[in-house]
């Protein structure tokens, strides 16, 4: 049972009247698991056009009928209530007199969960999801937005199939990426970086060998129907999920590239919990551990920001913004890094708003996955593999901070910046490198690349 407003203006001279005439309508629709979305939908407008007969009904005169059981403090019937905002609003209202909206801040929820649509020009619908606070927290409130939207956008493509092949959630091996599945070696898996991609490490699996199976953990939400993940520990857990789809058990061979070290350190420390063992950590080009501050980063403006500088460094893009496109207004933010990257001829064909709308998603959940995540100590070496160019070290720390949060430290110097050590040429040093320190014997402390290396086995970082 679902409750919904409706205006109450039946009549055409009724709709220019001055007053509140709302009713409330509750709605009951029978869910039949093997029937498709559209059959669901044609039932829905079914009983919402007979519920719309019967419109006149005021609710109360409904409860008294119903009789249902009450409860203190809760609505009666329902407690979950849509509300979808379709009626014109026009700006002009007479001589002087004009019509604004007002953001009102409720303190409380009536319902256990509100979902309130309307639709704005070019950007579609949008909305709010209240919820009461007793009981739910802000992460199940969020999980549930995003496993609506990729219910209804895996409904539109496959209207006519079952219910129940909609997946809500995730199916882990979707995030496995098998850029190079092949090989006798045992497999390396590479996470992501803040952008969720993982296509930028074809030319690293490549440098590596036919024989060495490389796989890539690309971020939930980059395909369409997909939710987003912004938590770091459910990230590494859908991660070694995925994993165990190709290798079951350990000892187990874990990387990242910038952000993507972060994860791993969370994967390894899942996986050590569950038993298993881990036989290497390799970071390339690490984040500084001081990037995971356990305070979350969703200030539209700065995340407006960071999506722009990402973007730039991936694909080319010009790094600063007009001074009319304002960061933290993602419509028009998104339509001039379109406009921009058609102009220029980095996007291609395959790239719309929508492309562009689900990758800013997705780099938003990894920041805030990032910058709301606390790092503790794990007993397991790590490998740094450090771009010379790359200019992130902080204080002179050669280890970014990861001295402090593992036993053994082992700095590799490649050559770089933080994005080009991906790139040509300098990916075939990195590739080497990288390819000594999966060869060498567990126990090996020395240097796996012609650059140097630096072993700093200290507790904390180095002055």
């Amino acid at each position: 049972m679902v409750g919904s407003p409706i205006a109450g203006r039946p009549a055409p001279e009724l709709e220019d009247m001055l007053g509140c005439f709302v009713n409330t309508l509750a709605l009951r629709t029978r869910v039949d698991a093997g029937e498709g979305f559209r059959a669901l939908l044609a039932r829905v407008r079914e009983v919402t056009l007979g519920a719309y007969a019967h419109q006149d009904a005021p609710f109360d005169r409904v409860v008294e009928a119903a009789r249902p059981a009450r409860e203190a403090g809760r609505s009666p019937l329902f407690q979950v209530l849509f509300v979808l905002e379709n009626a014109p609003v026009s700006q002009p209202m007479g001589p002087g007199l004009s019509l604004g909206f007002v953001d009102v801040e409720r303190q409380s929820a009536k319902f256990d969960l509100t979902l309130a649509l309307w639709e704005e020009p070019e950007a579609g619908l949008t909305g709010v999801l209240e919820y009461n606070r007793d009981l739910f927290d802000p992460g199940t409130a969020t999980r549930w937005a995003g496993q609506l939207r990729a219910l209804l956008e895996q409904a539109v493509l496959t209207p006519d199939a079952p219910l129940s092949r909609l997946r809500a959630g995730l199916a882990p091996a979707e995030l496995l990426v098998p850029l190079q599945p092949q090989g006798t070696r045992p497999p390396f898996f590479c996470v992501h970086a803040i952008g969720g991609t993982v296509w930028g490490y074809a030319e690293l699996a490549r440098q590596l060998g036919e024989d060495q199976p490389f796989h890539g953990l690309q971020a939930p939400g980059l395909e369409s129907g997909q939710p987003t993940v912004d938590s770091l520990e459910d990230l590494a857990a859908l991660y070694v999920e995925a994993m165990r789809t190709v290798q079951p058990h350990g000892p187990y061979r874990l990387g990242g590239w910038s952000m993507g070290a972060l994860i791993a350190f969370e994967m390894a420390r899942q996986l050590l919990r569950q038993g298993e063992q881990v036989e290497r950590l390799v970071f390339i080009e690490p984040s500084p551990t001081s990037y995971a501050r356990g305070l979350r980063v969703d200030d539209p403006t700065t995340q407006g920001q960071l999506f722009a500088v990402n973007l730039a460094h991936t694909t080319g893009l010009p790094q600063t913004l007009p001074p009319d496109v304002p960061p933290g207004d993602s419509h028009r933010l998104l339509r001039y890094l379109l406009e921009a990257g058609q102009r220029t001829g980095v996007f291609g064909a395959e790239v719309g708003l929508a492309w562009l709308q689900r990758r800013q998603r997705v780099f938003n959940a990894c920041l805030a996955a990032l910058s709301g995540h606390v790092l503790e100590p794990l007993g397991v070496p790590v490998w740094l593999l450090r771009g010379t160019d790359a200019h992130v070290d902080e204080g002179g720390d050669r280890t970014r901070g990861w001295a402090a949060l593992t036993p053994d430290a082992r700095v590799v110097d490649v050559p770089g910046t933080h994005y080009s050590v991906l790139q040509s040429p300098q990916v075939e040093v990195l590739g080497r490198a990288l390819a000594r320190v999966l060869e060498s014997p567990s126990e090996e402390s020395s240097s796996p690349a012609e650059a140097g290396t630096e072993r700093t086995p200290t507790a904390g970082p180095r002055p």
